[in-house]
């Protein structure tokens, strides 16, 4: 009998100690949350590298390397014009940046040297992208109302064709390099980069696409509209697999996660939602207080930078925030892991405070 008595009193001596460090665990996390930094970019279109371990952005007029924590590493001079788009190679070794005038410039990122330096045969540079394996880099000249995409081949330092389309829209490659795909008007193209053909085309939209994000295994899409709808598809088969009434003004931005489970989309009014795409719901939606013109996670998920808005909501900022992850939520509060989740969205990024 005295056996059982003090079995049960040394289970509740263990339940009330596991209760004690399950509360110094939540405070130590709460504590945490509320002093994690925000940091301030002056800058535009921010992006992270493949390998998570600098933030670019354009700033006066240049693009500059960034450290995860808003430090400024180092900055690239040589456009005379004003530079519209840069991207990053996929081994981080190299920025490709593009100015208005249709001048591309190749970068050493390490070196922070001129690599290479182009004239493309444009006259008003518009977009700009670059394939995973480094081959090719894709120009889109403005003309009236439509665009003209010149394909340059870096290996050859040639210009292998020319793509025209009927609309004006941002363009980039596959994660595998083996299509570009494009917004046109409320469709996305997608051509070949084998044969440089039309191969397939997402139409479902009512208006514009004003973004579009791929995941990093490329077999899912997403964009978003003028229709303030965000559509989920499946990208081998050209085939719309959700619509989600996203936003009530235009939708600036869409992302993946890098955990392909999730996409966060941004409006031109500052409100940030992010979904789960396996259950179709909304997870959880904030205000930025302005912020809300271009995403980027850093690969890990753990980071997301987010740049400021045109006209009312105009900022000329970019603003790295830091976002927990859901396994480090799981090992602090175990089955509370949605409860969690939202206490580091709010207080970790400090998302009120933007």
């Amino acid at each position: 009998m005295l056996n059982k008595a003090n079995c049960k009193l040394n289970s509740i001596n263990y339940s009330n100690k596991m209760k004690k460090i399950s509360f110094v665990i939540l405070l130590f996390s709460i504590v945490y949350m509320l002093n994690a930094q925000v940091y301030s970019i002056e800058g535009r279109s921010p992006k992270f590298s493949f390998a998570g371990r600098f933030l670019a952005a354009i700033s006066n007029n240049r693009p500059e390397i960034y450290g995860l924590k808003g430090e400024k590493m180092k900055g690239f001079d040589g456009h005379k014009k004003l530079v519209m788009e840069y991207c990053i190679a996929k081994n981080g070794k190299l920025l490709v940046t593009g100015d208005i005038s249709g001048m591309v410039m190749v970068w050493n990122i390490q070196e922070g040297t001129l690599a290479g330096k182009y004239k493309m045969p444009v006259k008003t540079l518009v977009h700009l992208a670059l394939s995973n394996d480094g081959k090719y880099i894709a120009v889109g000249n403005r003309k009236a109302m439509f665009e003209e995409i010149f394909i340059f081949n870096l290996e050859t330092q040639q210009t292998v064709t020319k793509i025209s389309d009927s609309f004006i829209g941002d363009f980039k490659f596959s994660p595998d390099s083996k299509f570009l795909i494009k917004m046109s008007n409320n469709e996305l193209k997608v051509w070949s980069t084998q044969t440089w053909t039309l191969e397939k085309t997402l139409k479902s939209h009512t208006q514009p696409i004003t973004a579009f994000d791929i995941n990093i295994t490329g077999n899912l899409v997403v964009t978003v509209a003028l229709d303030k709808t965000l559509k989920m598809w499946d990208f081998d088969k050209a085939m719309l697999k959700a619509t989600f009434n996203a936003h009530k003004v235009n939708i600036s931005d869409v992302a993946f996660h890098p955990n392909g489970t999730q996409v966060a989309s941004v409006a031109d009014d500052g409100m940030l939602n992010f979904w789960d795409i396996e259950a179709n719901k909304l997870l959880y939606s904030n205000d930025m207080k302005g912020f809300g013109r271009n995403i980027s996670f850093g690969p890990e998920g753990t980071l997301i930078a987010i740049s400021g808005g045109v006209g009312k909501y105009a900022t000329g900022k970019a603003k790295i925030t830091a976002i927990i992850s859901r396994k480090l939520c799981r090992l602090l509060l175990g089955k509370r892991l949605k409860v969690c989740t939202l206490i580091q969205l709010l207080k970790y990024t400090n998302f009120p405070q933007l």
